[in-house]
């Protein structure tokens, strides 16, 4: 699996591709520690297949340094298999989940939380 920064906005759009899998899980853990700058992120999963539950684990640690360090996190277009996992597990409780958006709404979601202090 790689990561993809694709970030040119006020918004971090980082993209894995591959796999997030054991296999994979500790090397993506260090990206994800990198990208823990106070941005705000949207983490694209339109290029990973499949994900287990190491990869559900490495996403939350990130998801929780994102936010330690300041900043927040959606998760964007994941692939149908993978949507019915991250839905499964809630993982909707803990991160928002947006398919089918362009930045435009990412961008409008990030400023409704900042507007009311809370997910829209």
């Amino acid at each position: 699996m790689t990561m993809q920064d694709v970030s040119n906005s006020p918004v971090h759009v980082v993209r894995p591709i591959g796999d997030l899998d054991a296999v994979r899980a500790a090397a993506a853990r260090s990206e994800f520690a990198a990208i823990a700058d106070g941005r705000r992120v949207a983490l694209d999963l339109s290029a990973v297949p499949f994900i287990d539950s190491c990869g559900l684990g490495m996403l939350l640690a990130g998801v929780r340094r994102i936010r330690e360090a300041g900043g927040d996190v959606v998760v964007v277009d994941p692939r149908p298999a993978v949507h019915r996992v991250l839905h499964t597990c809630g993982l909707e409780r803990v991160v928002p989940i947006l398919c089918g958006v362009d930045s435009a709404a990412i961008l409008a979601h990030f400023d409704a939380v900042d507007a009311t202090g809370r997910d829209a």
